[in-house]
C-alpha cells in the first residue's frame, strides 16, 4: 500500500486506483490476500477517505462501494506434503529431543494412519483392538467457545459423515507407538483429571457416550491434547529445528536443509501421499482417510461391516514406509 497508493496525493486517488491495487494485491505471486482481507482493508482506508471528506478535504469518498468492483477469489492453500527425508528428519529431531520426544508417538499415529487431528486428539484405548489390530474412528475432539465472555471447553463430537466413520488396520510403527503409549501412562501412573462431555446429534453415525476420559494422548497437565494445542506444539518443532539446522550447517560449511512450515493437517497430506508413492488404489486410500469412495454411497464398507478388513492388505505395503 505504502509503494503504490501512499504515495499519491490524497486528491488525485480516483476509485479506479484502488480497484486496481486490490486486484494487484488479490493476484500477486507473492503473499497474495483473500477477498476477506480485501474487505478489511477497504474498510480501513474507507474510514480515513471519510475522515478527509468530513474535513472537507475531498469531496467525494473514492472507497465508497469501490468492492462492487473487486470480484470474490477463491484462494486454496497450498496442500504441503512432506517428502520422505522432511519426514524421517522430522521424527528423528521429535525421538532425539529431550522435550519433543514426549510427543513422538503421537507424530508416529498422525503420520501412519493419515487421521485428522481431532480425530487423534478423540483417540481412547477402548478405540484399539491390540488382538485383531485395528483401530476405530468415530469421534473427533474440538475446542468450544460458545460466548467471549465464557471460558471454552474441549467437547466431543461425532465425525459426523458415514464416510469418516472407519475403522483401520494398524502398521507396526503405529501399533508400536500405541503400546509405548499405554505403557508409559502406566508407568507413570498418568490418568485423565478431566472428563470430556460428548455432543450428541441425530446424525452421529455412532452413538457417543456421555462423556469420555480414558485418551491416548495426554499432555503434561493430564489433559487430552486438542488440535490448537498440536499445531503450536509442530510450530515450536520446525522453530527448533531450523535453529539447530542452521547452526550445524554453518560448522559443516553446507547448506541448511531446513523444515518447511506445515500444520498438523499436513500430516494428513503426507501419508496420502506416501500412500500414491506406494501405489495404493485409489479406494483404498479413501478409506484410510475416511473420503467417498467412488461409486460407493453406503456405510456397509465401514464401521459397521469392519471395513478394516478390506484395506488390511495394505499394511503389508504400508509397512515400507519409515514413520518412527
Amino acid at each position: 500500500m505504502r509503494d503504490y497508493i501512499g504515495k499519491k496525493r490524497l486528491q488525485s486517488i480516483k476509485p479506479d486506483d484502488l480497484i486496481r491495487h486490490y486486484h494487484w494485491l488479490q493476484n500477486r505471486e507473492d503473499k497474495p490476500i483473500s477477498y476477506s482481507t480485501t474487505v478489511r482493508v477497504n474498510s480501513m482506508i474507507n474510514e480515513v477517505f471519510e475522515r478527509a471528506v468530513k474535513r472537507d478535504l475531498l469531496m467525494k469518498n473514492p472507497a465508497y462501494k469501490v468492492l462492487e468492483d473487486v470480484s470474490p477469489i477463491k484462494m486454496g492453500k497450498k496442500k504441503i506434503a512432506l517428502t520422505e527425508e522432511q519426514q524421517a528428519r522430522f521424527m528423528e529431531f521429535v525421538s532425539c529431543h529431550r522435550f519433543y520426544k514426549y510427543h513422538k508417538n503421537l507424530f508416529t499415529y498422525l503420520f501412519g494412519t493419515g487421521c485428522r487431528v481431532g480425530e487423534a486428539c478423540a483417540l481412547c484405548f477402548q478405540d484399539i483392538n491390540f488382538d485383531d489390530n485395528y483401530i476405530t474412528i468415530y469421534k473427533t475432539l474440538y475446542f468450544f467457545k460458545g460466548d467471549e465472555n465464557v471460558k471454552g471447553e474441549k467437547r466431543i463430537g461425532s465425525t459426523k459423515t458415514e464416510n469418516s466413520t472407519r475403522t483401520l488396520p494398524m502398521l507396526s510403527d503405529v501399533r508400536t507407538a500405541l503400546m509405548e503409549q499405554m505403557e508409559l501412562q502406566k508407568a507413570a501412573k498418568q490418568k485423565c483429571c478431566e472428563s470430556v462431555k460428548s455432543v450428541h446429534d441425530v446424525k452421529d453415525v455412532v452413538p457417543l457416550e456421555d462423556h469420555y476420559n480414558n485418551f491416548v494422548f495426554l499432555n503434561n497437565n493430564d489433559t487430552p491434547y486438542t488440535p490448537d494445542y498440536v499445531t503450536g506444539i509442530i510450530k515450536k518443532i520446525i522453530k527448533s529445528y531450523n535453529k539447530a539446522e542452521n547452526i550445524n550447517a554453518e560448522k559443516e560449511n553446507r547448506k541448511p536443509i531446513l523444515m518447511p512450515n506445515f500444520s498438523s493437517h499436513n500430516t494428513r497430506h503426507t501419508f496420502a501421499t506416501r500412500c500414491k508413492e506406494l501405489k495404493l488404489p485409489k479406494d483404498n486410500i479413501s478409506r484410510w482417510l475416511g473420503h467417498k469412495t467412488e461409486g460407493n454411497n453406503t456405510t456397509d464398507i465401514y464401521i459397521h461391516t469392519e471395513n478394516w478388513k478390506d484395506i488390511k492388505d495394505d499394511v503389508e505395503t504400508l509397512n515400507k514406509m519409515i514413520i518412527k
